[in-house]
């Protein structure tokens, strides 16, 4: 196999820049957007690892397994949740094939212009917590017959100015014609040291990468060899004045330089055979061995390198913002001046410090509290001399020209900023004062709808209890009232009896009432009551005379001849005496019949409570015939029932005893 097909699962390399046929750089911004835009990458610091170096020589071969080590150690964009499981086998199987940057194992030259790797490497330093990117670029070879010695000088200053990490990729040894290429940077170097000395080093790290190195015997394959044969090589002297001037001052351009001597990978490897895939399988041991420890060592955690331009840190955004600017100065033909550049780089590092201190002002501005209007222009006057100081103290190159150039673009800027945010502070602080006002208001307008309230409830509850008092005073009235009703009744009544009594006389409770014909005190026919309650009905020849007629009271109702109460002729009903009787009765004596109500029917002689002479039937005690001496006995003949039912003849002795014969009661 030729070439590597096979599609990379996480990324792709895009173009970042071509050369067109008229050697202009045609630059293509939307891959860096997507890029150094992109959210997780925007504020890291970013580390750029490039490679540059001769064509055919396996620069992208080198960074393929560049990136299988950092898709093994490092999460990334496009693969947040990689769990780095083959750290120590990162090289991956024997007879894998190699994917990501194309190359191709031949003569024919497979990249063009400036590549870069879609996929971004994320990283945070376990002790100091900071947030590092890791960008891959690779460059088309150069040395070829189709590249411009202004265009390898191009490419070359780009790779320089774009790369914290740049590993310039030679072949065998380093020829003198090659470190020409080196030029531009050291002439700018010795520019921007120039403008100040205590600044530093413009350029970071440079690895020469030697590659089938053949002189076991003089430096030995690795870093140690290599820095042994870089001391040689940088050391000689030429007679190319410019060649001279690069190894004089190339130890000032950079601030580390390093050299790895790499040993041949074997026939396979190098193309000669034409089938190989990228595989390690097929490499020579020793190459894959040094291989290996080259690549930890330029991209181990504690190995990298973050980019600085101009002593300044460079995060996602302002590493897009110089990559812009480098590009369009170096859009022309022609190689611009090592003073355009710096002067460029200049510009930029000012307006990002400017910039900064801009938005630090804004940061600032906004977390103060406005109470009023007097507060707005306070606050702005020291929220600006604090970002006036941070760009005084920022480290920068010193160029007076730029620096008041700059100082003076801040000062727009913020008196611009401060025009339009004081306008929206005061009108903000006359609505939240007017809010106030309206909330007072609203809270006075409470207050007092809560006093009425409260006034009303005070005067309903006071209605209410006069209510209940004038209830209670009313309901007390007719109380009095109705005992002034009943006072007045009884003494109506009093009066209305008096009056009546009047009329009738004096009240005698004995005397007798008295409704028909009377003749004087002797003679009167009609009806008379009497005191006791009786009621006569007849003619009453005065009431211990003689009266005829019906005469009922309490206890009887006697119908004849009432001789005063000396003697009655005619009947009497007796509910005293239980009985109805007919005869003469003589103060109690009577002759003549009655009937009992309980005691049954007798006839005969009844001398009062002496005794009765005759003969009777009674209801329960049996028939009777003789004499009964009241309660002193009896003589006769009698039938009495008895507690065995006997017949009885002789004489009862009422409580003294019986004489006689008891007939028992005859058996059937």
């Amino acid at each position: 196999m030729e070439k590597s097909t096979q599609n990379h699962p996480f990324g792709k390399a895009e173009i970042l820049l071509k050369f067109t046929q008229n050697d202009e750089i045609e630059f293509f911004d939307e891959p860096l957007k997507k890029i150094f835009q992109h959210p997780h990458v925007v504020n890291r610091q970013i580390v750029a690892f490039s490679t540059i170096g001769s064509y055919r020589r396996g620069k992208s071969f080198f960074l393929d397994y560049c990136l299988r080590f950092l898709y093994a150690n490092y999460q990334s964009i496009n693969f947040p949740n990689n769990q780095l499981s083959n750290k120590k086998n990162w090289m991956g199987l024997p007879d894998e094939p190699l994917t990501g940057f194309s190359w191709r194992a031949g003569f024919a030259r497979d990249t063009s212009g400036i590549l870069i790797w879609n996929d971004v490497f994320l990283y945070t330093v376990p002790n100091t917590g900071e947030n590092i990117a890791i960008i891959v670029m690779d460059t088309q070879g150069l040395f070829d017959n189709q590249t411009t010695v202004v265009n390898n000088s191009r490419i070359f200053a780009l790779g320089s100015l774009f790369s914290s990490i740049q590993v310039l990729n030679l072949n065998g040894v380093v020829e003198e014609n090659q470190l020409q290429y080196l030029q531009f940077a050291t002439e700018y170097a010795k520019l921007a040291m120039k403008e100040n000395e205590n600044f530093g080093k413009p350029f970071q790290n440079l690895m020469f990468l030697i590659r089938d190195w053949a002189y076991i015997t003089d430096y030995t394959y690795g870093i140690e060899g290599g820095e042994g044969y870089m001391k040689r090589f940088l050391g000689e002297t030429s007679s190319n004045k410019e060649i001279k001037s690069v190894r004089e001052h190339i130890h000032n351009s950079f601030e580390n330089l390093g050299c790895f001597l790499l040993p041949y990978p074997g026939e396979f490897v190098s193309g000669r055979s034409g089938q190989y895939d990228g595989n390690w399988r097929l490499m020579k041991p020793e190459f894959k061995i040094e291989l290996e420890i080259l690549i930890q060592y330029l991209l181990s955690p504690n190995r990298l390198i973050v980019k600085k331009i101009n002593g300044m840190t460079l995060n996602g955004a302002k590493y897009l913002e110089f990559m812009r600017i480098y590009l369009n100065i170096f859009k022309s033909t022609d190689l611009p001046k090592p003073k355009t550049l710096l002067e460029a780089s200049i510009e930029v590092q000012m307006n990002s410090i400017a910039d900064e201190c801009f938005h630090k002002y804004i940061e600032q501005i906004s977390l103060q509290k406005i109470d009023n209007l007097n507060d707005i222009y306070n606050v702005h006057r020291q929220c600006k001399i604090l970002a006036f100081n941070l760009f005084k103290n920022s480290k920068k190159i010193s160029n007076f020209k730029y620096e008041i150039k700059y100082k003076e673009i801040l000062d727009e800027r913020i008196e611009e900023f401060y025009t339009n945010w004081s306008e929206k502070e005061a009108d903000k602080l006359r609505k939240e004062q007017e809010k106030i006002r309206i909330e007072q208001e609203k809270f006075r307008k409470a207050q007092e709808e809560e006093r009425e309230r409260k006034f009303n409830e005070k005067l309903e509850a006071e209605r209410k209890q006069t209510e209940i008092l004038f209830q209670m005073m009313q309901n007390q009235m007719k109380n009095e009232q109705i005992k002034i009703d009943e006072r007045i009744a009884i003494e109506e009544s009093r009066k209305e009896r008096e009056r009546l009594e009047e009329l009738i006389g004096e009240f005698d409770p004995l005397a007798e009432k008295f409704f028909g014909l009377s003749a004087g005190p002797i003679v009167k026919a009609g009806v008379q009551m009497s005191a006791n309650d009786a009621v006569f009905t007849g003619i009453n020849l005065g009431d211990s005379v003689v009266k005829v007629g019906i005469e009922a009271d309490n206890s009887e109702v006697f119908t004849g001849l009432n001789v005063g109460s000396a003697a009655k002729l005619g009947v009497n009903a007796s509910s005293e005496d239980k009985e109805l009787f007919g005869g003469l009765d003589v103060a109690g004596n009577k002759i003549g019949a009655s009937v009992g109500f309980d005691k049954g029917v007798s006839a005969g002689v009844e001398l009062g409570p002496v005794g009765k002479v005759g003969a009777g039937v009674s209801f329960d005690k049996g028939v009777a015939a003789g004499v009964e001496l009241g309660p002193v006995g009896k003589v006769g003949f009698g039938i009495k029932k008895t507690d065995s039912n006997a017949v009885r003849v002789g004489l009862d002795l009422g409580f003294l005893g019986n004489v006689g014969i008891n007939f028992p009661k005859f058996k059937k």
